[in-house]
């Protein structure tokens, strides 16, 4: 009767991590947002694992992010926007909110970095930046990238917390400046697959010591 209870264990536990293996996971380590990975004015909202992009501001004209052509890109050739047709840089000056990209993480990360891209041969000291949020919407902390960014100049700004609360981001450059590309970020699988994850092993390891 036990020997039974054994293989039965033994069989759910294997079936368990098959599964796990098996099914399509947000895996811990850097995701990387990036433009390039799709076509000219593909709508790249929700096509990135573990995050939504949104367009957010008073000029945006509408609430999706695309990847578009930019003269400029800190990799290939794509960078965000939020027009399909034409390069509208997401800009933000300290007057006006015109337009900015909000990425919202399925669950809260400790890290979130991206390129802001010089666009042209004018320039600001203020180039671009980074705003992190709690689920609460309380302003965690903000990057900013304080540097005369030229035609094809590329900055990277991050924010690095202590621990994983970060809900959301909102970034931007500087009015046309800039454009913004190569969004990352920290991820961690989900906590119950993990434990699972965990169990089935453990059961595997005691059922190779019970054959000892």
């Amino acid at each position: 009767m036990l020997v039974s209870h054994w293989r039965t264990l033994s069989v759910t536990s294997l079936t368990t991590v098959a599964l796990l293996l098996a099914a399509p996971q947000l895996e811990a380590g850097l995701v990387i947002v990036e433009p390039d990975d799709f076509a000219a004015g593909t709508n790249i909202s929700n096509a990135f694992a573990g995050v939504t992009l949104s367009a957010v501001g008073t000029q945006t004209g509408g609430v999706d992010v695309f990847s578009v052509a930019g003269p400029h890109a800190s990799t290939g050739s794509f960078v965000f926007g939020h027009d399909p047709t034409v390069l509208d840089p997401f800009d933000w000056t300290r007057l006006f909110d015109y337009a900015q990209l909000k990425a919202t993480f399925y669950k809260p990360t400790d890290f979130v970095s991206i390129d802001i891209v010089g666009l042209n041969s004018t320039s600001s000291f203020f180039s671009g930046r980074l705003q992190a949020f709690n689920s609460s919407g309380t302003s965690l902390e903000i990057a900013s990238a304080n540097a005369l960014l030229f035609a094809g100049d590329v900055k990277t700004i991050a924010i690095h917390r202590p621990q994983q609360d970060i809900a959301y981001v909102l970034a931007s450059g500087d009015t046309d400046f800039n454009s913004l590309d190569n969004l990352q970020f920290s991820a961690v699988p989900e906590p119950s697959s993990l434990a699972l994850l965990g169990i089935g092993c453990a059961a595997i390891a005691v059922r190779r010591r019970r054959r000892r």
